[in-house]
Formats: C-alpha cells, sequence, structure tokens
C-alpha cells in the first residue's frame, strides 16, 4: 500500500516537472502494442485435426487396459 502511494507521489511529481512520458506517447504505445499482437495472432498456426489411423488408435486402447490390468494384477 505504501509503495503503491508513493508511486503515485513521485509519478504526479514528474508530471508536474514534465519529465513524464506524454499522453501522445502512451496513445501511440498502446495502438503499436495492440497492433503488434494482431500480426503475430494471425502468424501463429493452429493445429489441425487429422483422425488418428485405426492402428494408433487401437494400439493406445490396448495399451491403456494393458496398463489397468498390470496395475491390478
Amino acid at each position: 500500500m505504501a509503495c503503491s502511494v508513493t508511486f503515485l507521489l513521485v509519478r504526479r511529481l514528474l508530471d508536474l516537472l514534465r519529465l513524464g512520458p506524454s499522453p501522445d506517447q502512451k496513445d501511440v504505445e498502446i495502438a503499436v502494442l495492440a497492433h503488434e499482437l494482431t500480426v503475430l495472432r494471425r502468424q501463429v498456426a493452429r493445429p489441425r485435426y487429422s483422425p488418428a489411423e485405426p492402428g494408433r488408435t487401437l494400439a493406445g486402447a490396448s495399451s491403456a487396459s494393458w496398463a489397468s490390468a498390470a496395475s491390478s494384477a
């Protein structure tokens, strides 16, 4: 709590002395970051669904049942 109050006081002091970033710079930075985020979202390829081969499905099911049978024995 004291840290946040101190931060706010220092921030206001810097704003009064015109040493902090201007609101225009903040708006530009937010717009640039939003644009970068949309570009990065477009570049990420989504995984495509491909049905598993029947052999792999049967192997997975049999290994699961074999593991449960081995653990219960």
